[in-house]
């Protein structure tokens, strides 16, 4: 199935921004990338790949030298994670299916048909607020939104504790400090 959760949709958003952002502020790597994309196949190929009797020869003898045999295809992914064209494709895309996703009241469920879910949510907007730390540009209005969710489900939440368990102070669980620490960003 193609359905992919709001969080893998956000996660290859945030990647490929990263990704976008290490090629601006890195014109040798950059310029790596390009001379790489430009090259023949080839040049993907590790030295033990080039040498097949090496390759059969040094196998035999140590059988973990194996992870060699993927050089190739980990270089081959480096050029294909950072073409600039695949990253503005999957930036785009991307965001537009988030923003589609974002149901009425601002949050995100796990996938496209399911309430909004604080933990998802908060994930996201915690990864905006990562990503402007950094200096990525984020949609404002999206954050907007779910951070107007999230700050409605915790005013919910503390209306609805007790006098007795607001006098005990009770400890913040992880959630309440990853959200205390979003509101301060």
């Amino acid at each position: 199935s193609d359905r992919k959760s709001v969080d893998a949709i956000f996660s290859n958003y945030y990647a490929a921004n990263v990704a976008q952002k290490i090629i601006a502020e890195n014109p040798v790597f950059k310029k790596t990338i390009e001379v790489w994309t430009a090259m023949n196949p080839t040049v993907f190929q590790s030295e033990l790949e080039k040498n097949e009797a090496l390759k059969e020869l040094i196998l035999a003898e140590t059988p973990w030298v194996l992870d060699a045999q993927n050089e190739t295809e980990k270089r081959m992914k480096i050029v294909q994670l950072f073409d600039a064209s695949n990253l503005e494709t999957e930036i785009n895309q991307s965001i537009l299916k988030l923003k589609s996703l974002q149901q009425a009241d601002g949050g995100w469920g796990w996938y496209d048909t399911e309430r909004s879910n604080v933990y998802i949510t908060q994930n996201i907007v915690l990864g905006f607020a990562n990503m402007k730390a950094i200096g990525i540009n984020v949609d404002e209005g999206i954050a907007l939104n779910a951070l107007e969710y999230l700050e409605k489900y915790y005013e919910t939440s503390y209306s609805k504790l007790t006098k007795e368990a607001k006098a005990k102070k009770s400890a913040c669980s992880d959630m309440h400090a990853q959200w205390l620490f979003i509101r301060s960003q």
